[in-house]
């Protein structure tokens, strides 16, 4: 497969998954407010308590996160890759034969 310079969307997410394991973090927190529903979830800290964090979801959770996100990465260059070779669209062969023949008609 040609190289798409997907490569770090596709590593990005195994490197932080091993760093995560590593350290145990345990927080999901992003700068996609609207992927992990930060904005409410800050509102709640406030009136929380003694409890946990409303962005504690566990290293298994973490953990399937980066997997989600690393096969959604690699699905996600396989498919680019595919489009940019597949081959033209039978229309597009087909015009390219009828004009292949045009011209040939006009050198006889």
């Amino acid at each position: 497969m040609q190289k798409l310079g997907l490569d770090p969307y596709i590593e990005s997410p195994n490197y932080l998954s091993e760093r995560a394991a590593a350290t145990g973090a345990t927080v999901f927190l992003t700068n996609h407010s609207w992927n992990d529903n930060a904005v409410n979830k800050i509102r709640m800290i406030a009136g929380r308590g003694a409890s946990a964090s409303p962005f504690e979801i566990g290293l298994a959770w973490i953990q399937r996160y980066f997997m989600a996100a690393s096969v959604s990465s690699t699905v996600l260059n396989t498919v680019v890759w595919m489009e940019l070779n597949a081959p033209p669209p039978l229309i597009a062969i087909a015009v390219a034969a009828i004009a292949t023949l045009s011209g040939a008609s006009h050198k006889l």
